[in-house]
């Protein structure tokens, strides 16, 4: 069977399956049956009813713990955002549907492609190789990343930490390059903090206002404030800070009625520079004038890793297979990259996938021939991996 077939049968058998988070839609099974007929000791793993997947292919004892010293684990999800419109699409979402080279279903991009490219690449490897290389090669698989991430890699990697499995290197399947496969390998992402604000002022009739402010008018310049906050600059790395305003909620149930609360949310991606103790006060000092309440949420702290061997057997094996020179980028939202500084702080991370087209999309689609050319370059990475010191 050619790449791109097993590849394409692989990725339509996945977006076929329902699995709209955290519901994995028979997926952990499918790709358990797959990965156990390469030879991988499979696990499957469950935290409040979430599924998760734990496989090792060329352990020591061939065991699930045992893993050799040199080790490649390659992470991805298999939950997907809801389809949401059903009417707004061209093709039913988990009908996987090709016109030309193009492939559309939900996850198409957004990661079953990343998953599928993964699984042919190993596939091909380990039948070249058997078990005739330096090295385990490690799969953990999540339904648990696209909603609260609190039973998925987070979990199964503190798990992991507690049978005392080392993991020192990764590869995430995310949909990571910008405008052609692998223009870029991402190596860390910014954390991401959200601020939710309420501000007390007094309800009025619009007509009747004397001896009362309007919270809207009020407000308004504070808010100008905190849109020009003096934020951490980017470096070779790391684009800069950056705030936004995302909801900003004042009525008063009626066009002729002053509001008496206002209720304001933004967010801050933020590089790893930005000191947030000292951005938190600086926000509280621009609200002391007000009658108010702040709750800070961090969804995500920011990440980095420092490229070694896996991130220029990446670079290597996408200049061999597109002729292009891959930078390294920290851009994007989160990813489940930023568990590791926890649990395994030294590890190496590095993101290469698809062309991110269309994630979270109505009409999600991805090429075809990408994922046939992600595969290889998945596979050449394994080799450069294993067999170049």
């Amino acid at each position: 069977m050619s790449s791109i077939q097993s590849t394409l049968q692989f990725v339509s058998d996945l977006i076929e399956r329902e699995s709209i988070t955290p519901n994995d839609g028979g997926c952990i099974d499918y790709l358990s049956g797959k990965l156990t007929e390469l030879g991988f000791v499979v696990t499957e793993l469950e935290f409040s009813g979430v599924k998760n997947l734990w496989a090792v292919h060329n352990s020591n004892n061939a065991n699930l713990y045992d893993i050799k010293e040199q080790t490649l684990t390659f992470l991805g999800h298999v939950d997907v955002v809801p389809a949401g419109d059903i009417d707004k699409w061209n093709t039913p979402p988990f009908t996987p549907t090709i016109k030309g080279d193009t492939l559309y279903g939900r996850g198409a991009v957004d990661m079953k492609g990343g998953v599928a490219a993964m699984l042919n690449a190993c596939n091909n490897f380990i039948k070249e190789n058997g078990n005739n290389y330096n090295g385990s090669i490690a799969w953990l698989i999540t339904a648990d990343e696209e909603g609260i991430a609190d039973f998925g890699t987070k979990a199964v990697l503190e798990w992991l930490l507690q049978q005392k499995v080392s993991i020192n290197s990764c590869l995430i399947g995310e949909p990571a390059s910008a405008g052609k496969l692998g223009d870029q390998i991402k190596i860390g992402r910014r954390g991401s903090l959200n601020g939710f604000v309420q501000i007390h002022g007094m309800q009025g009739h619009v007509a009747y206002t004397k001896g009362q402010d309007n919270i809207i008018h009020k407000v308004l310049p504070a808010l100008s404030k905190l849109a020009n906050l003096d934020l951490a600059k980017g470096d070779d790395y790391f684009p800069a800070t950056e705030f936004h305003i995302v909801k900003v909620n004042a009525d008063g149930g009626a066009v002729n009625v002053v509001p008496g609360d206002i209720e304001i949310a933004f967010n801050l991606r933020f590089s790893p520079k930005q000191d947030i103790v000292s951005y938190k006060q600086s926000v509280n000092d621009i609200l002391a004038e007000f009658d108010h309440t702040i709750k800070w949420q961090l969804s995500a702290n920011p990440f980095f890793s420092e490229p070694k061997k896996l991130a220029e057997a990446a670079k290597h094996a996408i200049r061999s297979h597109t002729k292009l020179e891959a930078k390294y980028s920290t851009s994007g939202g989160t990813s489940d990259g930023r568990f590791f500084p926890k649990t395994y702080p030294d590890a190496e991370i590095v993101e290469l996938g698809p062309v991110n087209t269309s994630a979270h999309q109505v009409n999600e689609y991805t090429s075809v021939k990408e994922l046939e050319t992600l595969s290889e370059i998945y596979k050449e990475v394994l080799g450069l991996f294993f067999h170049k010191k």
